[in-house]
């Protein structure tokens, strides 16, 4: 059964009135920050907001109270912001229960009827994480801790839940937060509780039988079984390949993968009347988007973009898209720039089985090649000089990751120099600022980098800073199984600044919550390395 038609038997119809009534609860929340800005400034660098990441960075002691007042503070005088709802929806879960997480949930709900697309932040890429953020384990970790005992309580949160879900269905469908693993939380929780147990016309296999959310298309029958429809390998295509662009090197396995899907099995074109196919063409606002972020430069939004937009609709046909991505990878280089020999060979193949695909066009007479974009595939893509042979030699040594350096001066030793030169928030800005050092371990491994150039300027505060934000990235990543030796090195040197901390006369009052977090990381090393470990604690 859909949830959607499970929660109407459980609440009866119109499940989203609960919410739609308690949406003027939030009124003094949602009024405009001033008569010319409505939703604010962005708060990126504000105290407060600096305040809650610094909290929801940590491994324990986390003050709810003070992301609560921040969040409050931040939301009515600066600016509206989805990330700060988010964080207060947490952070009022973890202080009050499943109340305070609908409260924030109506809240999130408010600001999106009040200010629509204005809110804050304004990308849409950035709009979907800040919401995504709420299905992340973190959040699901406390909630699964949450007692789910009273009624009310309950029909409150799936209220709000579910009107959150129909008002991000206004949303661009590359853009649209996933609250597929929320809502299965509610869903697998109420079929194993006794409130879900009493209602004796729902049965289990009822609850089990399609657990995903309302509504959505883009978000249903995902589901880890038998595919039979192109739709269902589609979305298990989405979801493996967000999943491979998270880990460290992943985007070139995503990348390849979607396209094997989309390709793989094209050996001619569509069916097409004077060049004219029955395809429907891709977005306009997709394409002005696209066009927009190569103006901006903004490489990796472009290649997260592209790959999202090639898996809609009819778009694996539209060329233009590789000749963006291939812009993107170009532009950032390093790991972004290791195989497109080898992905231009794949196009190539693929236009070569594919005869005069270039030649058409999409039912309202766009071409499925822009001009531009043929004169690139003549240039780049259909010339004899790509062969299969010069894929399989590989990237040649002087095309690594560090090619834009000499190769002896690591990340670590250039920002040194610069620190030495300009100045240590100057290093600190052009470690941040590397495009190679964005994703996966070498995200964790950029923040460590920081972390020892701080500790080496005498700066231990900002070093803890960023080993805890490392050390929880790591909680939910599966870095420190496949990479003990790295997961290692960082809890080592969070475990000794740490204590070095406690000698500290000024942190007495924080004694504790430190004590707390060096028993967790005691506990990690131990079970990395337990030999090596008890050579660090003595």
């Amino acid at each position: 059964m859909m949830l959607q038609k499970w929660l109407e038997r459980l609440f009866g119809n119109n499940v989203t009135d609960i919410a739609e009534s308690r949406i003027d609860n939030w009124q003094e929340w949602t009024q405009p920050i001033d008569t010319n800005n409505p939703a604010g400034n962005d708060i990126t660098y504000d105290d407060d907001f600096e305040t809650i990441k610094s909290e929801l960075a940590k491994l324990s002691g986390i003050d709810n109270a003070l992301i609560i007042t921040c969040a409050e503070r931040l939301l009515k005088n600066s600016a509206k912001d989805l990330r700060v709802a988010a964080y207060y929806a947490y952070a009022n879960l973890r202080e009050n229960g499943l109340k305070g997480f609908s409260g924030g949930l109506e809240l999130i709900c408010s600001l999106l009827k009040v200010f629509g697309q204005e809110v804050w932040p304004r990308k849409p890429v950035q709009k979907r994480s800040a919401l995504d953020w709420l299905g992340s384990e973190k959040v699901l970790d406390i909630l699964s801790n949450t007692e789910l005992n009273n009624q009310q309580e309950i029909e409150h949160a799936l209220s709000a839940l579910i009107l959150l879900q129909n008002l991000l269905m206004e949303w661009e469908e590359a853009f649209r937060p996933n609250l597929l693993p929320l809502l299965q939380k509610f869903e697998q929780t109420l079929a194993d509780s006794a409130y879900g147990q009493q209602k004796d016309t729902i049965t289990t296999s009822e609850v089990t039988e399609q657990p995903i959310a309302v509504k959505a298309a883009a978000q249903s029958d995902i589901q880890v079984t038998a595919i039979g429809s192109v739709k269902a390998l589609l979305d298990q295509t989405r979801v493996m390949a967000a999943y491979l662009r998270q880990q460290d090197n992943g985007y070139w396995a995503a990348y390849k993968m979607i396209r094997a899907v989309r390709w793989g099995g094209l050996n001619s074109i569509p069916p097409a009347n004077d060049s004219k196919t029955r395809l429907k063409p891709p977005r306009s606002d997709l394409q002005s988007s696209l066009k927009r972020l190569v103006l901006e430069k903004q490489w990796l939004d472009l290649l997260e973009r592209v790959e999202i937009a090639f898996l809609e609709g009819a778009n694996h046909y539209w060329l233009d898209l590789q000749y963006y991505a291939w812009q993107g990878q170009k532009a950032l280089g390093g790991m972004y720039a290791t195989q497109i020999d080898s992905a231009l060979y794949e196009l190539k193949n693929f236009l070569g089985r594919c005869e005069g695909l270039i030649n058409l066009s999409f039912e309202d007479g766009s071409p499925f090649v822009s001009d531009n974009v043929n004169e690139w595939l003549q240039k780049h893509v259909l010339t004899p000089e790509l062969d299969f042979n010069s894929n399989l030699v590989g990237m040649r040594p002087s095309e690594n990751i560090f090619k834009d350096m000499p190769e002896a001066i690591s990340y670590e030793e250039e920002a040194a120099k610069i620190a030495v030169e300009t100045g240590l928030e100057a290093a600190m800005l052009w470690l941040d600022g590397q495009p190679q050092l964005q994703t996966g371990k070498a995200y964790y491994n950029k923040l460590l980098m920081m972390a020892k150039l701080a500790d080496s300027q005498q700066k231990s505060d900002w070093a803890l800073h960023l080993l805890e934000q490392v050390a929880a990235g790591l909680q939910h990543s599966t870095v420190d199984l496949w990479d003990k030796e790295f997961a290692f090195e960082i809890y080592s040197m969070f475990y000794k600044l740490l204590t070095a901390k406690t000698k500290r006369k000024d942190i007495q009052q924080d004694l504790y919550k430190i004590q707390e977090q060096i028993n967790q990381l005691q506990t990690r090393l131990m079970h990395i390395d337990a030999v090596r470990a008890l050579s660090i604690f003595h």
